[in-house]
């Protein structure tokens, strides 16, 4: 192998392969089945701190994350609103209603929800604790 000229021979045994999230069933759908330029809404994603695994696994974009946070002002207001939609989400329970207004004024794709929630929206996928459903495409809301 290499040498890095930081460590040497020393190489990573720790990669986000080894570590294990509720997400990474859905997160591995996501990645092999979704466009690559979908946003992801994650329900649960101030209560775990795994989102930005879930990010990095799925390869794709979300629409807020409790661990990356922006540097400007500006980015700093919009993730904070976005923060605010999110805590107001979980508060009222993650209606279809309400995910589907967030789907629209975001352009968000697709929602990861707990597999107990109860919804009508279109069921992508299942796996583990959760299941991928279909807000619509890029700011259009899906018709029933």
């Amino acid at each position: 192998a290499e040498a890095n000229p930081w460590y040497g021979n020393v190489a990573p045994i720790f990669t986000l392969q080894n570590y294990h999230t509720p997400y990474d069933d859905v997160a591995a759908y996501a990645r092999t089945h979704t466009d690559s330029d979908s946003l992801f809404l994650i329900a649960d994603a101030g209560v775990f701190n795994d989102a930005g695994v879930f990010r990095s696994k799925a390869e794709r974009a979300l629409f807020i994350d409790f661990k990356v946070f922006p540097f400007s002002t500006r980015d700093m207001r919009i993730w904070y609103e976005r923060i605010s939609e999110l805590r107001a989400l979980t508060l009222e329970g993650n209606s279809d209603e309400r995910l589907l207004e967030l789907g629209a004024k975001y352009k968000i794709q697709y929602a990861v929800l707990p597999k107990t929630t109860q919804t009508n929206l279109p069921e992508v996928f299942e796996g583990g604790t959760y299941k991928l459903v279909k807000l619509g495409n890029p700011g259009t809301l899906p018709t029933s």
